[in-house]
């Protein structure tokens, strides 16, 4: 086998290679991106869970302080409960919307991984397009003129 011939081979097995090894890396990266959000939406619901205790806590201590002044039928205490609603509901809000915006982000970061190797693989087999091309163009010009010209010897 000439050198040329090993060299192709030898293209061809570390394109192959390299094809597996994207597939894998890609994979890795999906699943770790996936374990990544888990974390994250469990993170997300443990603040929200952490905002609705503060807010209970919020409530209690003002109906408290309302009942021990004696004006726990007042308008203050009822805006006061509101203000709390209110801020504890934005709050949770704010906290969807940023556990949407990681989920979003780490789709994006997948298909953008996906995209890293199917470019890695297209241009192995590019690279071994080009080495096969060369190694025709090689033996073409070095063919015999037996009037084979398919440049392949018999």
């Amino acid at each position: 086998m000439s050198a040329v011939v090993t060299a192709v081979a030898v293209a061809a097995v570390a394109t192959g290679a390299s094809v597996v090894s994207q597939n894998k890396s890609r994979k890795a990266q999906e699943r770790a991106s996936r374990v990544q959000q888990k974390i994250e939406s469990r993170s997300a619901q443990r603040d929200r869970m952490s905002a609705l205790r503060q807010a209970q806590i919020a409530r209690a201590t003002a109906i408290q302080g309302a009942v021990t002044s004696g004006t726990a039928d007042s308008s203050g205490l009822s805006g006061q409960l509101s203000g709390i609603q209110a801020t504890t509901a934005g709050n949770l809000a704010f906290s969807q919307q940023t556990e949407t915006g990681v989920g979003v982000i780490n789709n994006y970061m997948r298909t953008a991984g996906r995209y890293q190797s199917q470019a890695g693989t297209y241009s192995a087999i590019a690279n071994l397009a080009l080495t096969g091309a060369q190694f025709a163009r090689a033996r073409g010009s070095k063919a015999p003129s037996s009037g084979n010209t398919s440049g392949v010897t018999y």
